[in-house]
């Protein structure tokens, strides 16, 4: 029986971890390093390391970053792993592109058709290690964070299982050198990027907002001098509009605003105030302003 480490941090690299103690038991864990994501609606840290406790598995936090005699499992982990053959970094995106920060929602809200997960080695620079396994499946829109993240949970899954057992048989572990000449990469998200463009279409709004929800705080907008927070929205048909001007709403549908965007109109359907949690809808002013 050999011996793998786990550094994780948030919802994926939870159930990734607990699929590898199901299936091969705890005794083939040597150490968990738990990280906290305070950007999350319900951060899981505690109830990682609680889990372990009832496992009977050491854990360690994100200050004790590596240095044992094991391979290790980087999944979700937010500081960039030492350089070395035993760190295995697991990327929410398809690399060589999407390196960097956020690749799974910077996917989404560009619009990718298809979405994956990267296994490779950590090297000294963002991500641009040697490639052991690269898993990845097609999507449609509309898709939210939440959807995407369960159809990227088994991904990992089956990447880790695949070069833990690897490990398990002696087998050596296959490299691939990157296309370093194909490569794109994600900036880290601000807090300004969670607040709405209205003056960008509205299916790259649709998307924006759905990349940016739960398990994430959600996209923000103000309306008048008051700051909403907005959960969700759909499409609808652009009509012809004279004086266009994006984030003025131009009708209500099921009292739900219409807002204008540079192309398109969107209908926000679940949105609420954020200092009160009172709900935006109904509506029943036209004459409100998004910006």
């Amino acid at each position: 029986m050999i011996k793998v480490d786990f550094a994780v941090c948030g919802f994926t690299a939870f159930a990734v971890f607990r699929h590898h103690v199901a299936t091969f038991g705890a005794g083939t864990v040597g150490l968990v390093r738990v990280c906290a994501n305070d950007e999350l609606a319900d951060d899981p840290a505690s109830e990682i390391l609680e889990w372990c406790t009832i496992q009977g598995i050491a854990t360690a936090g994100s200050e004790n970053a590596g240095g044992t005699e094991y391979f290790c499992f980087y999944i979700g982990w937010p500081v960039k792993p030492p350089a070395g053959s035993r760190n295995i970094v697991l990327h929410e995106g398809l690399l060589p592109r999407y390196r960097g920060y956020a690749p799974l929602v910077n996917s989404l809200i560009s619009g990718e058709r298809e979405i994956g997960v990267t296994a490779l080695l950590a090297a000294g620079t963002n991500d641009d290690g040697p490639i052991l396994q690269q898993e990845k499946i097609t999507i449609d829109y509309p898709l939210t964070l939440d959807e995407a993240i369960r159809k990227i949970i088994p991904l990992c899954i089956t990447i880790v299982t695949s070069i833990y057992t690897k490990l398990s048989d002696r087998k050596a572990l296959i490299t691939s050198e990157q296309d370093h000449y194909l490569a794109t990469y994600c900036l880290h998200l601000h807090e300004s990027d969670y607040r709405i463009n209205w003056y960008k279409p509205s299916e790259f709004i649709k998307r924006t907002i759905d990349a940016l929800g739960y398990p994430y705080a959600g996209v923000t907008a103000n309306v008048d001098e008051r700051q909403v927070s907005i959960r969700a929205a759909r499409i609808i048909g652009d009509v012809v509009i004279e004086n266009r001007v994006p984030g003025k709403v131009i009708f209500l549908q099921d009292d739900c605003p219409v807002v204008v965007c540079s192309s398109g109109l969107l209908a926000i359907t679940a949105a609420t105030f954020s200092q009160s949690g009172e709900s935006l809808i109904p509506v029943k002013n036209l004459r409100l302003f998004f910006h």
